[in-house]
């Protein structure tokens, strides 16, 4: 084999002001916008502004900058072409003010450090700041600026301190202010009772890995701030004090035991006390295996299955009362008609027909696997239907391979009817990266008889085949697929009075006149409220849409996008308030952070959404609704179960508080507490 070397060349980064003035001593990471991600460099502009960038090919490039006084920036696949000066554009930026205080006295905290824990921007934007980002540390006084946030971005802050139980803060926006009070670290005694022997080592110790999950309002990053500990185990009694870091959840590992704690629970003045239950202790080796036959029964005349299938199931057998359940996958051979594999009993099984050669059955949702004093493999009939199969390939539109591109296949709605299938169960290709060039995909096995389209979808970008009937006669069928460039369609969202409604958060979704519809994650609004679509397919039969179902004080709205004109306006309707309580059902105490959903009481043909959602409830266990139309509704708990069977009701603009009194689920870690 032989590699032909490429030249390599020299250019210039020319950084500048909006009016033009060179921005100097600034660093600038760069990297080659390739996969893998390959080495990261920097350089640093002089007093023109410019840098220079040896050794270069002609490859994309991704650059970030993060200089003081100007926003943070991420340019993403930048071409440059030998000898050029390529020109950058920083804009002046609006510093994050913050105050650390220490919480019991409300004196200033110097030395704090406060860091960048989590961004996110509007509109089509993407930011992956490349390089390594220090802290920023707090003053004499307290006092921390943050000067290199984008307009356009919303930021979560870290702030912790020597001593201090650390807080995560935001999201915060670029020129705004905050405080933060910081209370004193305090030690958690530790006693978890039934660790198994194995864990331990001759002197007698476990290894204890400790980390957190930093929550950002629906979002969540476990494995932060992971740590490694050693502590005594004595006659399976294990003992340990710990200092948490962060007011966030702990996660503490040894072997393949996992335990969680949410602050409200580690938080208190009396010790943690756990006794391990038969799944999370010892049965991890001491539990049975049995045998499983999963036999495939085709139509009469035709030959034995072959292939693979996935088969879900516990890994732990399954214990009554049992609040954590650890699934695992294994794909299975499928030899003469018959796939046999071991599992823990009891257990649980789900078993899809991925990989089947020309058969398809219905997913078996739950097969019941139980424990019994018996060696003989427990047998499960599962019956075939024939199948065949679309191959395929996804081009641009210039003939070149596609990247990027999500490959499903869906049943066209009067097939559906026919065949009275819920589900296919059938996954094409459903990941992706932007340096994927793998274009060829093949979708099966697909029912006989069925009528099916092949979905290709990209960013914004959707696109159907034809309907394709699979027969007898035809089987297997192969089509080519190109994908459109699209169209942009730019709009803003305003209130009743045509005010903007900034960082606003979407949902696009793409109806299909034919086959169920599509939902991703939409664009958020910029501070004028406006957003951006970029490539939207104007051919494809659908119609799209963009939701805005989570603006405090305003009505959740699904507004039909229109492809004639390219600006778009969406106008939300004010909501209507109702304040409730969370109880638990017996003792009366409040559920802090139990989740409530709010149904019309009537219900309404067509009426947009099924569900309203509003915050967790506080720490005295109320909520509030402001996004509601006026009327009556229904107000039920995700937290646990109706005490009465029943949901309570609730009237918009009532000052009276709704009591919602549920018994907790056996898996919820919420804690009751007494009112104040």
């Amino acid at each position: 084999m032989i590699h032909q070397l490429e030249t390599s060349f020299r250019a210039q980064l020319r950084l500048t002001d909006p009016d033009g003035n060179p921005v100097p001593n600034a660093r600038v990471d760069y990297q080659w916008d390739l996969a893998p991600s390959g080495r990261l460099d920097s350089v640093e502009t002089n007093a023109e502004g410019l840098a220079e960038l040896e050794n270069l090919g002609h490859y994309p490039m991704n650059l970030s900058c993060r200089i003081p006084g100007y926003q943070e920036v991420f340019w993403k696949g930048v071409q440059v072409q030998p000898e050029e000066t390529h020109d950058l554009v920083v804009e002046p930026s609006q510093p994050v003010l913050l105050r650390v205080q220490d919480a019991a006295d409300g004196l200033p905290i110097a030395g704090a450090k406060v860091e960048i824990v989590a961004r996110d921007y509007s509109g089509s934007m993407c930011m992956n700041a490349l390089g390594v980002e220090k802290p920023k540390v707090s003053s004499e006084a307290g006092m921390v600026s943050v000067d290199t946030l984008n307009d356009n971005g919303r930021y979560h802050f870290g702030v912790s301190a020597p001593g201090y139980l650390g807080e995560i803060i935001g999201p915060l926006l670029a020129g705004e202010a905050a405080s933060v009070s910081l209370e004193a670290r305090p030690v958690v005694p530790f006693r978890i009772q039934g660790v198994p022997e194995s864990l331990v080592n001759d002197d007698g110790q476990i290894e204890l890995t400790v980390s957190y999950t930093f929550t950002y309002e629906d979002h969540q990053a476990s494995g932060r701030d992971r740590e490694t500990l050693w502590a005594d185990v004595t006659k399976g009694l294990l003992q340990f004090d710990y200092s948490p870091k962060w007011r966030s959840e702990i996660e503490i590992q040894f072997g393949e035991i996992e335990l969680s704690y949410l602050p409200e629970e580690f938080l208190t003045a009396k010790p943690i006390d756990v006794t391990l239950s038969p799944e999370e202790g010892g049965a991890g080796s001491d539990y049975t295996l049995r045998p499983v036959e999963l036999r495939f029964l085709t139509p009469e005349g035709e030959p034995a299955a072959e292939g693979r299938v996935l088969v879900h199931f516990d890994q732990r057998p399954r214990v009554e009362g049992q609040t954590r359940r650890l699934r695992t996958q294994r794909v299975v051979d499928v030899i003469e008609g018959v796939a046999q594999l071991e599992i823990p009993v009891p257990n649980e099984l789900e078993v899809s027909p991925e990989g089947i050669r020309g058969y398809w059955f219905k997913r078996e949702w739950r097969i019941e696997v139980p424990a019994e004093p018996t060696t003989k493999p427990f047998v499960q009939a599962i019956e075939t239907t024939r199948a065949g199969a679309i191959a395929g390939s996804v081009y641009e539109t210039d003939g070149s391979v596609a990247s990027g591109v999500l490959i499903g296949v869906l049943e066209t709605k009067q097939s559906v009817e026919a065949s009275k299938r819920s589900s296919l169960d059938i996954k094409v290709k459903n990941s992706s990266g932007s340096h994927d060039l793998q274009n060829e995909f093949l979708a099966s096995p697909l029912p006989l008889g069925g009528s099916y389209m092949i979905s290709a979808h990209r960013g914004n970008t959707y696109m159907l085949s034809k309907p394709i009937r699979l027969t007898e006669e035809r089987p297997v069928q192969r089509i080519r697929m190109e994908i459109p460039a699209g169209i942009s369609l730019v709009g803003q969202i305003v209130n009743e009075a045509g005010e903007p409604v900034p960082m606003a958060e979407t949902k696009f979704i793409f109806e299909p006149n034919d086959g169920r519809g599509f939902l991703q994650s939409g664009p958020r609004t910029d501070r004028e409220g406006r957003f951006a679509l970029d490539g939207i397919n104007p051919k494809v039969d659908g119609a799209y849409y963009l939701v805005v179902d989570s603006v405090p004080g305003f009505q959740p709205a699904k507004s039909q996008l229109s492809l004639n004109q390219s600006a778009q306006t969406i106008r939300l309707k004010s909501g209507h308030r109702l304040r409730g309580v969370v109880r638990e059902a017996g003792t009366g105490k409040v559920i802090p952070k139990a989740e409530v959903y709010a149904m019309r009481a009537e219900y309404k043909e067509g009426a947009f959404p099924t569900r309203f959602d509003t915050e967790l409830a506080d720490a005295q266990g109320r909520f509030e609704f402001t996004n509601l139309p006026e009327g009556e509704f229904k107000i039920a708990s995700r937290s646990g179960k109706m005490a009465s069977g029943y949901e309570a009701l609730g009237t918009t603009g009532s000052d009276e508080l709704v009591e919602v009194e549920i018994e907790l689920y056996e898996w919820e870690k919420l804690v009751p507490v007494g009112a104040e």
